[in-house]
């Protein structure tokens, strides 16, 4: 057994993790499984570099919103309520046919390979958007749509912050 609070050092070089809240264990199992299979958001928001995206989001008859953008159905017809929408920075899609989402870019960083964008939406509750992108992509400073990877983003109950799963 092996003790840290490296989320970066316990995805390298563990089998198993299991990520702790106040002492009492959030989730259990394989880094990979977790890190794509959050079930609570401090799981989801624990786990990731650069850290996933949160915003407010709300269910609605029709689907899942961020503000006015629907950017996820509501596949088994949940009653609306306030959620937490968490997006993890690989799951925004850039490009011609995607336009769910709008948030305004700030700043872009070329990494290489990797495209980082810092932007901003009213609904996020952390002030930067972190999101990834492949170099091959043309995205420019100042207010873009985008679409939303429905493996890369999470659904959490605003009063449990426990995942519900669509």
């Amino acid at each position: 057994m092996f003790v840290t609070h490296d989320q970066e050092e316990a995805m390298s070089i563990c089998d198993q993790i299991v990520v702790m809240k106040l002492g009492v264990e959030q989730q259990m199992g394989d880094p990979q499984e977790v890190y794509n299979d959050p079930k609570k958001l401090f799981v989801a928001q624990f786990l990731g570099n650069p850290p996933i995206n949160t915003f407010k989001g709300e269910i609605k008859a029709d689907g899942i919103y961020i503000g006015n953008d629907k950017v996820l159905p509501n596949a088994k017809g949940y009653e609306p309520k306030p959620v937490f929408v968490a997006i993890r920075p690989e799951g925004f899609l850039f490009g011609e046919g995607h336009s769910e989402f709008g948030m305004h870019v700030d700043s872009i960083t070329i990494l290489g390979r990797d495209i980082l964008l810092n932007g901003s939406n009213p609904n996020c509750t952390k002030a930067v958007i972190k999101a990834e992108l492949s170099s091959d992509k043309q995205v420019s400073v100042g207010d873009i749509r985008c679409g939303i990877r429905a493996d890369k983003a999470f659904v959490f109950d605003a009063k449990t912050e426990e995942r519900i799963r669509l």
